[in-house]
């Protein structure tokens, strides 16, 4: 994927954006969440997606988590990490009235590293 430069955004409009490709890439069937308590997602699809209509099909959970102001690739992978396993947890947690999804799109505006065993994608696939 390309490198393409977020930071002028906000939260809210970065959240607008994922939506907005979500239902471009995804299809008709994905529903989007305003502002306010969304219960952990920006938008939710349940169907086949017209981007993989061979491969997917069930209930998918998009999240979208925006830093305001990117530091460094160590910081800013351990802050989207430290992010979406918040947001995992809540899935599982005792009284969670949270639906756990088959698929999980997280979208972040902060460079994962890609530095082998250390950085924020590799950590991320192992754990």
């Amino acid at each position: 994927m390309a490198d393409h430069n977020f930071n002028g955004l906000t939260s809210r409009s970065f959240e607008h954006l994922v939506q907005a490709i979500a239902v471009v890439e995804i299809g008709p069937m994905v529903t989007v969440f305003g502002d306010g308590r969304d219960g952990g997602r920006e938008a939710t699809f349940e169907g086949t997606p017209s981007c993989r209509p061979d491969e997917w099909s069930g209930y998918g959970v998009i999240q979208a988590k925006f830093r305001q102001r990117p530091r460094d690739t160590t910081s800013d992978g351990d802050w989207a990490l430290k992010n979406l396993k918040t947001e995992i947890a809540e899935f599982t947690k005792s009284g969670s009235t949270r639906r756990v999804p088959d698929y999980y799109i997280f979208a972040t505006n902060v460079v994962l590293s890609p530095v082998g065993n250390l950085g924020a994608k590799d950590r991320l696939i192992t754990n």
